[in-house]
């Protein structure tokens, strides 16, 4: 009976591990991508209020999907470029 517990101790150890180190790469890649990711919800979160205080989301709603594509954009541009265009600090 012990040697049976142990077999799933260490099988749950096992799993446990293998669940940490994908969280793990999942928490890696989103903190690569954090200035897309901010492009994107940030970014495109104003430029849609600002057409939306504009009237311009009236007659096309799907113009917002524009706006947080441009934030997006902006995003990718400073992941790659690893750098806000409007600073020329690096950030890492």
């Amino acid at each position: 009976m012990n040697t049976f517990i142990g077999l799933i101790d260490k099988y749950l150890i096992l799993c446990f591990n293998l669940i940490k180190n994908k969280y793990m790469k999942l928490l890696e890649l989103f903190l690569d991508w954090k200035m897309a990711w901010f492009g994107l919800i940030f970014l495109g979160s104003i430029f849609n209020a600002i057409a939306f205080e504009l009237g311009i989301l009236e007659n096309n709603i799907n113009f917002s999907y524009a706006c947080y594509a441009f934030g997006l954009l902006l995003g990718l541009i400073a992941k790659f470029r690893q750098t806000w265009t409007w600073t020329s600090k690096t950030i890492k």
